[in-house]
């Protein structure tokens, strides 16, 4: 537990910086699967169990060949993926 209180107190601050709250969301749903899934090497339910605490999910689809997590809000909105880097750099977002 204590390895995903960093994680998400960075997110936090990452947050503030975008444009609505729906694509806040999806920006992330996707950053603390792909950190936890990949970066800590939790499996996928524990994944979704403690992301959806967090928030309401709209969907979270992992591709693990590609290390990569794509999450949309609640309404299917703006999709974001985030792709694991290496456990130096973590995880990073995937531009369109």
């Amino acid at each position: 537990m204590r390895n995903l209180i960093a994680p998400i107190l960075l997110s936090t601050v990452f947050l503030t910086a975008c444009s609505s709250d729906k694509e806040s969301m999806s920006l992330y749903l996707a950053k603390e699967m792909c950190s936890c899934r990949f970066l800590i090497g939790q499996d996928d339910k524990n994944c979704r169990d403690t992301v959806r605490v967090a928030l309401a999910v709209g969907d979270i689809s992992v591709n693990e060949a590609k290390r990569e997590v794509t999450a949309t809000a609640e309404d299917k909105s703006h999709p974001a993926t985030f792709r694991f880097v290496s456990k130096r750099f973590g995880c990073e977002l995937k531009p369109d």
